[in-house]
């Protein structure tokens, strides 16, 4: 799995002049915590396991400023949280197979969920771009070698895979689905786009310009 701690956020939260936080899939609240010592104040988390959204809301619940922790599937739940988020933002989207990272369920039975639910990337990604027109947002999204298949930082995926014993390949998870270059496209005019290839591989996307 990959880490927004690849990236410094506090660099990037002045530069942008970013006022809020959003991330998909919350796991054990790292992200949380990476994002309030960057200095982010408002910070909204995504997660859809229960159990990790009450340990979460504990973790933070003596934190200043305002952490929201937010129980569902996230691509659901996007379009009715930006609807009332007024302010440019910087997302972390990391939400994928349900419970699978922290072993709770095993890679290949997350095929049950639908394919919005275990990889949201696609759905987050097209919710946010309506913002664009008004907000510049920055987007970091983890797992860019489920959706481009190449050598990363973790090696290949379906290596990747079956060294640790997962039974499941990226064909599998995408089901010919994945299509990233319509991501890229659709933001083509606002952001430059950068892909790095540690970890999982990570897409950036930062505004073109500023207002």
């Amino acid at each position: 799995m990959g880490s927004i701690a690849r990236f410094e956020l506090s660099k990037i939260k002045e530069q942008f002049e970013l006022d809020f936080f959003i991330e998909s899939g919350t796991l054990k609240g790292d992200g949380v915590e990476i994002a309030y010592n960057a200095g982010f104040r408002n910070i909204i988390s995504i997660e859809i396991e229960e159990d990790l959204v009450l340990k979460a809301r504990d973790r933070f619940k003596n934190y200043d400023g305002n952490i929201t922790i937010i129980h569902g599937d996230s691509s659901i739940l996007m379009g009715d949280i930006l609807s009332k988020l007024q302010g440019n933002a910087l997302f972390w989207l990391d939400a994928h197979f349900p419970g699978a990272d922290i072993e709770k369920r095993p890679y290949r039975e997350c095929l049950n969920y639908s394919y919005d639910t275990r990889l949201p990337l696609e759905t987050e990604l097209t919710i946010i771009n309506d913002r664009q027109q008004t907000f510049e947002d920055v987007i970091i999204a983890d797992d860019l070698w489920v959706y481009k298949p190449g050598i990363y930082g973790a090696g290949e995926i379906n290596e990747h895979c079956a060294r640790h014993g997962h039974n499941i390949t990226r064909e599998e998870i995408v089901e010919g689905r994945a299509d990233i270059e319509r991501l890229y496209d659709m933001y083509k005019l606002t952001h430059n786009i950068q892909e790095r290839l540690d970890d999982q591989g990570y897409i950036i996307f930062t505004p073109k310009k500023t207002k």
